[in-house]
């Protein structure tokens, strides 16, 4: 099976999502983990991203599966 997702999203709709997306998991019997998660934020002012209640990591760029991700 497959367990990576990508969420696109301007700021505040990212934040919603991720509260939609979270309660979901609760109510289905996982989780998702916060510490493989990674946001790409270039906004001027980024916005604090949470699930779980715990702040995910921001980074400008990140490699997944040999492919580089940026802002």
């Amino acid at each position: 099976y497959v367990d990576s997702v990508v969420i696109i999203a301007v700021q505040q709709k990212m934040i919603h999502l991720l509260k939609i997306y979270e309660r979901y998991s609760l109510k289905a019997g996982y989780r998702w983990d916060p510490v493989t998660c990674i946001i790409l934020d270039n906004h001027p002012q980024p916005a604090e991203y949470r699930l779980y209640h715990l702040a995910l990591p921001r980074r400008p760029f990140f490699t997944y599966l040999g492919i580089p991700f940026k802002t």
